[in-house]
């Protein structure tokens, strides 16, 4: 057991000293590690608007449905007026 954890240390030490996440400047490089290419931030960007359009879009669709379905006027539509026989 102890030759686990003394091989878990060394490799420990070896990790931080390599990635030289242990120096000066190693938050700056703790950063750099985590963070993503330009491109790919980018494209998340535009991935999360276009989810937000087609939500409201889904959104619109739904309400449209609603409307159609409950009689009530949609847009530049009459409202359904019952004709009075004549006799």
């Amino acid at each position: 057991m102890e030759l686990v954890r003394g091989f878990g240390k060394d490799l420990s030490g070896l990790l931080f000293q390599e990635l030289g996440i242990s120096g000066p400047d190693a938050d700056k490089r703790c950063c750099e590690y985590l963070s993503q290419p330009t491109d790919i931030t980018i494209k998340r960007g535009e991935l999360q608007d276009k989810l937000r359009r087609l939500e409201r879009a889904k959104d619109a669709i739904e309400d449209w449905r609603l409307n159609r379905s409950s009689g009530l006027p949609v847009g530049n539509e009459r409202p359904f007026a019952l004709e009075t026989p004549t006799i």
